[in-house]
Protein backbone atom coordinates (compact mmCIF):
# COMPACT_ATOMS: atom_id res chain seq x y z
CA UNK A 1 0.00 0.00 0.00
CA UNK A 2 1.38 3.41 -1.00
CA UNK A 3 1.59 5.84 1.91
CA UNK A 4 -0.63 8.87 1.60
CA UNK A 5 1.32 12.05 0.98
CA UNK A 6 0.73 14.88 3.45
CA UNK A 7 -1.35 17.84 2.34
CA UNK A 8 0.70 20.97 1.83
CA UNK A 9 0.41 24.69 2.50
CA UNK A 10 3.02 27.16 1.28
CA UNK A 11 3.34 30.45 3.11
CA UNK A 12 5.28 32.96 1.05
CA UNK A 13 4.59 33.17 -2.66
CA UNK A 14 7.96 34.49 -3.73
CA UNK A 15 10.75 32.82 -5.66
CA UNK A 16 11.38 29.77 -3.48
CA UNK A 17 7.77 29.24 -2.46
CA UNK A 18 6.55 29.36 -6.06
CA UNK A 19 9.02 26.71 -7.22
CA UNK A 20 8.54 24.34 -4.27
CA UNK A 21 4.75 24.63 -4.41
CA UNK A 22 4.67 23.77 -8.11
CA UNK A 23 7.17 20.91 -7.88
CA UNK A 24 5.65 19.25 -4.82
CA UNK A 25 2.13 19.61 -6.22
CA UNK A 26 3.33 18.00 -9.44
CA UNK A 27 4.68 15.09 -7.40
CA UNK A 28 1.38 14.34 -5.77
CA UNK A 29 1.38 16.45 -2.62
CA UNK A 30 -2.14 17.92 -2.28
CA UNK A 31 -1.64 21.69 -2.19
CA UNK A 32 -4.45 23.09 -0.03
CA UNK A 33 -3.44 26.66 -0.77
CA UNK A 34 -0.84 29.39 -0.69
CA UNK A 35 -0.54 32.36 1.62
CA UNK A 36 1.33 35.60 1.14
CA UNK A 37 1.58 39.06 2.63
CA UNK A 38 0.03 40.76 -0.40
CA UNK A 39 -3.03 39.86 -2.44
CA UNK A 40 -1.07 40.34 -5.65
CA UNK A 41 1.58 37.71 -4.94
CA UNK A 42 -0.86 35.28 -3.28
CA UNK A 43 -3.32 35.53 -6.17
CA UNK A 44 -0.61 35.24 -8.82
CA UNK A 45 0.67 31.91 -7.49
CA UNK A 46 -2.72 30.60 -6.37
CA UNK A 47 -4.34 31.28 -9.71
CA UNK A 48 -1.41 29.82 -11.62
CA UNK A 49 -1.61 26.59 -9.65
CA UNK A 50 -5.42 26.71 -9.43
CA UNK A 51 -5.51 26.47 -5.62
CA UNK A 52 -7.01 28.70 -2.90
CA UNK A 53 -4.96 31.69 -1.80
CA UNK A 54 -5.12 34.12 1.09
CA UNK A 55 -3.28 36.90 2.87
CA UNK A 56 -4.33 35.18 6.10
CA UNK A 57 -1.61 32.57 6.61
CA UNK A 58 -3.49 30.82 9.41
CA UNK A 59 -6.46 30.22 7.14
CA UNK A 60 -4.28 28.25 4.73
CA UNK A 61 -1.90 26.64 7.24
CA UNK A 62 -4.67 25.19 9.42
CA UNK A 63 -5.84 22.95 6.56
CA UNK A 64 -2.48 21.30 5.85
CA UNK A 65 -0.46 18.44 7.30
CA UNK A 66 2.74 20.18 6.20
CA UNK A 67 3.34 23.94 6.21
CA UNK A 68 6.41 25.29 4.45
CA UNK A 69 7.25 28.89 5.34
CA UNK A 70 9.11 30.45 2.40
CA UNK A 71 9.25 34.06 3.53
CA UNK A 72 12.42 36.21 3.76
CA UNK A 73 14.51 35.33 6.82
CA UNK A 74 13.48 38.41 8.78
CA UNK A 75 9.81 37.48 8.43
CA UNK A 76 9.92 33.79 9.37
CA UNK A 77 9.52 34.26 13.11
CA UNK A 78 6.83 36.98 13.02
CA UNK A 79 4.86 35.06 10.40
CA UNK A 80 5.02 31.86 12.44
CA UNK A 81 4.02 33.71 15.59
CA UNK A 82 1.08 35.33 13.81
CA UNK A 83 -0.17 32.00 12.47
CA UNK A 84 0.22 30.38 15.88
CA UNK A 85 -1.72 33.22 17.52
CA UNK A 86 -4.61 32.59 15.12
CA UNK A 87 -4.52 28.83 15.80
CA UNK A 88 -3.20 27.96 12.37
CA UNK A 89 -0.93 25.22 13.71
CA UNK A 90 -1.85 22.03 15.50
CA UNK A 91 -0.13 19.20 17.36
CA UNK A 92 1.34 16.61 15.03
CA UNK A 93 1.53 19.00 12.10
CA UNK A 94 4.84 19.59 10.27
CA UNK A 95 6.14 23.15 9.99
CA UNK A 96 9.29 23.84 7.98
CA UNK A 97 11.12 26.96 6.88
CA UNK A 98 13.37 27.26 3.82
CA UNK A 99 16.04 29.59 5.22
CA UNK A 100 19.66 28.62 4.85
CA UNK A 101 20.90 30.88 7.64
CA UNK A 102 18.32 30.34 10.38
CA UNK A 103 18.14 27.64 13.03
CA UNK A 104 14.80 26.20 14.15
CA UNK A 105 14.35 28.86 16.84
CA UNK A 106 12.07 31.04 14.68
CA UNK A 107 9.62 28.10 14.55
CA UNK A 108 9.34 27.94 18.34
CA UNK A 109 5.72 29.15 18.37
CA UNK A 110 4.71 26.16 16.24
CA UNK A 111 6.83 23.73 18.28
CA UNK A 112 5.17 24.90 21.50
CA UNK A 113 1.81 23.85 20.07
CA UNK A 114 3.16 20.39 19.32
CA UNK A 115 4.11 20.69 15.66
CA UNK A 116 7.19 18.89 14.32
CA UNK A 117 9.53 21.64 13.14
CA UNK A 118 12.32 21.46 10.61
CA UNK A 119 14.07 23.27 7.78
CA UNK A 120 14.53 22.51 4.10
CA UNK A 121 16.92 24.84 2.27
CA UNK A 122 17.55 24.25 -1.45
CA UNK A 123 21.14 25.09 -2.30
CA UNK A 124 20.05 26.76 -5.50
CA UNK A 125 19.64 30.21 -7.03
CA UNK A 126 16.08 31.37 -7.66
CA UNK A 127 14.97 34.21 -9.94
CA UNK A 128 11.61 35.80 -10.73
CA UNK A 129 11.05 33.42 -13.66
CA UNK A 130 7.69 31.70 -12.94
CA UNK A 131 8.76 28.72 -15.04
CA UNK A 132 12.10 28.22 -13.28
CA UNK A 133 13.12 24.60 -12.94
CA UNK A 134 14.62 22.92 -9.91
CA UNK A 135 17.46 20.83 -11.34
CA UNK A 136 17.75 17.19 -10.36
CA UNK A 137 20.71 16.73 -8.05
CA UNK A 138 20.11 19.97 -6.15
CA UNK A 139 21.44 19.70 -2.59
CA UNK A 140 19.12 20.50 0.31
CA UNK A 141 20.27 21.41 3.81
CA UNK A 142 17.82 19.81 6.23
CA UNK A 143 17.35 20.10 9.97
CA UNK A 144 14.85 19.02 12.57
CA UNK A 145 13.96 16.32 15.06
CA UNK A 146 13.51 12.69 14.13
CA UNK A 147 10.00 13.04 12.65
CA UNK A 148 10.68 16.29 10.82
CA UNK A 149 14.02 15.09 9.44
CA UNK A 150 12.38 11.93 8.13
CA UNK A 151 9.75 13.89 6.22
CA UNK A 152 12.33 16.40 4.96
CA UNK A 153 14.45 13.55 3.63
CA UNK A 154 11.45 12.09 1.79
CA UNK A 155 10.66 15.47 0.23
CA UNK A 156 14.23 15.74 -1.03
CA UNK A 157 13.95 12.31 -2.64
CA UNK A 158 10.69 13.35 -4.32
CA UNK A 159 12.46 16.43 -5.67
CA UNK A 160 15.32 14.26 -6.99
CA UNK A 161 17.75 16.08 -4.74
CA UNK A 162 20.45 15.22 -2.26
CA UNK A 163 19.86 15.90 1.42
CA UNK A 164 22.47 16.67 4.05
CA UNK A 165 22.31 17.94 7.62
CA UNK A 166 23.83 21.26 8.71
CA UNK A 167 24.22 21.60 12.51
CA UNK A 168 22.58 24.70 13.97
CA UNK A 169 25.93 26.16 14.94
CA UNK A 170 27.21 25.91 11.37
CA UNK A 171 24.28 27.58 9.60
CA UNK A 172 26.15 30.89 9.32
CA UNK A 173 29.17 29.31 7.65
CA UNK A 174 26.95 27.20 5.41
CA UNK A 175 24.95 30.17 4.19
CA UNK A 176 28.09 32.29 3.77
CA UNK A 177 29.44 29.57 1.46
CA UNK A 178 26.23 29.61 -0.55
CA UNK A 179 26.33 33.40 -0.87
CA UNK A 180 29.96 33.39 -1.97
CA UNK A 181 29.34 30.72 -4.62
CA UNK A 182 26.19 32.35 -5.98
CA UNK A 183 25.66 36.00 -5.06
CA UNK A 184 29.32 36.96 -5.12
CA UNK A 185 29.85 35.11 -8.38
CA UNK A 186 27.33 37.52 -9.92
CA UNK A 187 29.31 40.42 -8.44
CA UNK A 188 32.56 39.00 -9.82
CA UNK A 189 31.08 38.62 -13.30
CA UNK A 190 29.73 42.17 -13.12
CA UNK A 191 33.24 43.34 -12.27
CA UNK A 192 34.83 41.34 -15.11
CA UNK A 193 32.25 42.56 -17.64
CA UNK A 194 32.87 46.18 -16.67
CA UNK A 195 36.61 45.69 -17.20
CA UNK A 196 35.78 44.89 -20.84
CA UNK A 197 34.15 48.30 -21.33
CA UNK A 198 37.12 49.56 -23.32
CA UNK A 199 37.27 46.51 -25.56
CA UNK A 200 34.31 47.44 -27.77
CA UNK A 201 31.77 45.26 -25.98
CA UNK A 202 28.59 46.30 -24.22
CA UNK A 203 28.07 44.85 -20.75
CA UNK A 204 25.63 42.29 -22.18
CA UNK A 205 28.04 41.31 -24.96
CA UNK A 206 30.85 41.03 -22.40
CA UNK A 207 28.74 38.63 -20.33
CA UNK A 208 28.05 36.52 -23.41
CA UNK A 209 31.77 36.46 -24.17
CA UNK A 210 32.62 35.41 -20.61
CA UNK A 211 29.88 32.75 -20.37
CA UNK A 212 31.78 29.96 -22.23
CA UNK A 213 34.88 30.68 -20.14
CA UNK A 214 32.80 30.48 -16.97
CA UNK A 215 31.10 27.27 -18.07
CA UNK A 216 34.42 25.67 -18.96
CA UNK A 217 35.87 26.62 -15.60
CA UNK A 218 32.87 25.26 -13.69
CA UNK A 219 33.01 22.04 -15.71
CA UNK A 220 36.69 21.64 -14.85
CA UNK A 221 36.07 22.29 -11.15
CA UNK A 222 33.18 19.80 -11.03
CA UNK A 223 35.35 17.13 -12.65
CA UNK A 224 38.72 17.77 -11.03
CA UNK A 225 38.26 19.93 -7.93
CA UNK A 226 39.47 23.48 -7.39
CA UNK A 227 43.22 22.88 -7.21
CA UNK A 228 43.70 20.93 -10.45
CA UNK A 229 41.22 23.22 -12.25
CA UNK A 230 43.18 26.37 -11.40
CA UNK A 231 44.90 27.94 -14.41
CA UNK A 232 46.26 31.37 -15.25
CA UNK A 233 49.23 33.52 -14.28
CA UNK A 234 49.18 32.89 -10.54
CA UNK A 235 49.08 29.13 -11.07
CA UNK A 236 52.10 29.52 -13.39
CA UNK A 237 53.91 31.80 -10.95
CA UNK A 238 53.87 34.53 -13.61
CA UNK A 239 54.33 37.68 -11.52
CA UNK A 240 55.06 39.83 -14.58
CA UNK A 241 51.56 39.27 -15.98
CA UNK A 242 49.95 39.86 -12.59
CA UNK A 243 51.92 43.13 -12.36
CA UNK A 244 50.59 44.24 -15.76
CA UNK A 245 47.03 43.57 -14.62
CA UNK A 246 47.53 45.64 -11.49
CA UNK A 247 49.24 48.48 -13.34
CA UNK A 248 46.35 48.66 -15.81
CA UNK A 249 43.81 48.93 -12.99
CA UNK A 250 45.97 51.47 -11.19
CA UNK A 251 46.37 53.59 -14.31
CA UNK A 252 42.62 53.59 -14.90
CA UNK A 253 42.03 54.78 -11.34
CA UNK A 254 39.97 51.62 -10.80
CA UNK A 255 40.86 51.31 -7.13
CA UNK A 256 37.86 49.23 -6.02
CA UNK A 257 38.55 46.58 -8.63
CA UNK A 258 42.27 46.71 -7.91
CA UNK A 259 41.58 45.98 -4.23
CA UNK A 260 39.29 43.10 -5.22
CA UNK A 261 41.89 41.77 -7.67
CA UNK A 262 44.58 41.83 -4.98
CA UNK A 263 42.38 40.11 -2.37
CA UNK A 264 41.35 37.36 -4.77
CA UNK A 265 44.93 37.04 -6.00
CA UNK A 266 46.25 36.48 -2.49
CA UNK A 267 43.65 33.79 -1.88
CA UNK A 268 44.48 32.20 -5.25
CA UNK A 269 48.14 31.95 -4.22
CA UNK A 270 47.00 29.77 -1.29
CA UNK A 271 45.37 27.37 -3.77
CA UNK A 272 48.29 27.44 -6.19
CA UNK A 273 50.93 26.71 -3.54
CA UNK A 274 49.29 23.35 -2.86
CA UNK A 275 49.78 22.26 -6.47
CA UNK A 276 52.79 20.44 -7.85
CA UNK A 277 55.46 22.56 -9.48
CA UNK A 278 54.62 25.81 -7.70
CA UNK A 279 57.84 27.14 -6.20
CA UNK A 280 58.33 28.96 -2.93
CA UNK A 281 60.10 31.76 -4.82
CA UNK A 282 57.04 32.26 -7.02
CA UNK A 283 54.82 32.27 -3.95
CA UNK A 284 56.89 34.90 -2.17
CA UNK A 285 57.16 37.15 -5.24
CA UNK A 286 53.42 37.03 -5.85
CA UNK A 287 52.52 37.71 -2.23
CA UNK A 288 54.86 40.71 -2.12
CA UNK A 289 53.42 42.02 -5.39
CA UNK A 290 49.79 41.54 -4.42
CA UNK A 291 50.38 43.29 -1.10
CA UNK A 292 51.72 46.31 -3.01
CA UNK A 293 50.06 48.70 -5.47
CA UNK A 294 51.59 46.83 -8.40
CA UNK A 295 54.42 49.22 -9.29
CA UNK A 296 58.08 48.33 -9.46
CA UNK A 297 60.20 49.62 -6.62
CA UNK A 298 62.30 51.78 -9.01
CA UNK A 299 59.13 53.53 -10.25
CA UNK A 300 58.21 54.82 -6.80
Amino acid sequence: MVAKKPSLAVIGAGRVGSVLAAYLMDRGYPLVGVGSRTEQSAARLGNRLKVPWSTNGAEIASKADLVIVCTPDSQVEPVVQAIAAKRGFWAGQYVFHTSGALSLTPLAAAAEIGAFTGSLHPLQSFTDDPEQELPAGTYFAIDGGKEAARLAASLVIELEGVGFTVPAGERGRYHAAACMASNYLVSLLHCAARLLDGCGLTEWEALQALAPLLKGTLDNVSRQGTGPALTGPIRRGDAATVRRHMEALQAAGDIDRLLLYRALGLYTVQIAERQAGFSEDARNELITLLNSNGRNENER
